[in-house]
């Protein structure tokens, strides 16, 4: 996509995040998406419901950002925490 300046490029950008975060907020605000919840429910009610959405989510990053990273279109090489192999020490 290409735009006419540097301005209408950033307009479009953050109204499509505020888009995207409005959307994201309603649905976790419906869903009662809590990690403190989550915790809570299966610590004093033994729930594992909203735990489990919470696990969901996790892997769901973390599997989307081991493709984003293995297609190229994402380089975690400088992010702070490191977020690729080759900068996590093991050892």
């Amino acid at each position: 996509m290409l735009f006419e300046s540097f301005s209408v490029a950033q307009s479009t950008l953050l109204w499509a995040v505020f888009g995207v975060a409005f959307i994201l907020g309603a649905v976790v605000n419906k869903t009662n998406f809590c990690t403190m919840g989550a915790v809570s429910d299966m610590v004093n009610m033994g729930d594992y419901n909203r735990f489990r959405a919470w696990l969901l989510a996790i892997a769901v990053a973390i599997i989307d950002m081991l493709l984003l990273e293995s297609s190229g279109m994402v380089n975690a090489d400088g992010s702070f925490p490191p977020l690729s192999r080759q900068s996590i020490s093991l050892g």
